[in-house]
């Protein structure tokens, strides 16, 4: 993939955005197989990942408790939410997988593509930091509402296109330069996907993507605002120090509020 070009594009009426030419998904599904189990934290601190926003939110919209993460990874939010949950998964990483099992996760298949038609349908999918990785939305949606329940919920958690972290720096934002995230959205994205689904919005939060101490929150902001006002400025007139800021991509910015919560409701 080194070398490859890509493009931006947006969907004018909601702003929906995406990389042209798209990934390869079959070349992202052996990377994510591939992965290692610790890739994003063995244990992460529930606090600083939010799990207790996502328990409250579920807990405040279905009190069933048939549940599915798509992209589970090694299981730690689902072990999060406790045994009192018949908790199931879907994670390509096989190492990942093989933590999940042992923490009690009955985890399906290394896809949604690949679950079985003809499981039960579920109270509760969620899917936390997953949308970014699909590459044909609509067909993923589709299977969503195939196996979610008359009522039941759809939780996700994405990064926000339409934040104003983001838009200041628009395709330069750290977010959309990682390679494996293709596709971008937003509340007014989100809308028009609930409004073609024929399902209703339950909930909506802006968030960070991580918990973080307020001087952490300083720190990226003042390291953010100057590479912003660097890239404005063309490196200020200096041409190495402008083709290396724009060559790269922003500073990391996980304390920016630049996530978005949403969760769908499926008809009754």
């Amino acid at each position: 993939m080194s070398g490859t070009e890509y493009h931006l594009k947006a969907c004018l009426r909601c702003g929906f955005e995406f990389k042209d030419p798209p990934i390869d998904e079959q070349l992202l599904m052996k990377c994510y197989a591939q992965s290692s189990f610790d890739h994003w934290q063995d244990q992460p601190d529930p606090l600083v990942r939010q799990f207790d926003r996502f328990a409250r939110l579920i807990e405040s919209a279905t009190k069933s408790r048939r549940i599915l993460d798509v992209g589970c990874f090694n299981g730690a939010l689902l072990d999060y939410l406790g045994p009192e949950w018949n908790r199931y998964g879907i994670e390509p990483s096989i190492a990942a997988a093989e933590i999940a099992r042992q923490r009690g996760i009955n985890v399906l298949s290394p896809s949604l593509e690949s679950l079985d038609k003809n499981t039960e349908p579920f109270d509760v999918i969620m899917a936390i930091d997953v949308l970014e990785h699909i590459v044909e939305p609509v067909s993923f949606f589709q299977l969503i509402q195939k196996h979610l329940k008359e009522n039941g919920i759809f939780l996700v958690s994405t990064g926000n296109a339409h934040a104003f972290s983001w838009k200041m720096q628009e395709s330069l934002y750290y977010y959309t330069r990682i390679p494996e995230h293709v596709s971008f959205y937003s509340k007014a994205a989100f809308d028009q996907i609930t409004c073609q689904m024929g399902w209703k919005c339950a909930a909506y939060q802006f968030i960070p993507h991580k918990r973080l101490p307020t001087s952490r929150r300083i720190k990226d902001t003042i390291k953010n605002t100057v590479y912003t006002l660097g890239c404005k400025c063309r490196g200020l007139g200096i041409s190495p120090l402008n083709r290396k800021l724009r060559s790269g991509r922003g500073p990391t910015y996980f304390s920016a509020k630049d996530h978005l919560i949403y969760v769908f409701q499926q008809a009754g």
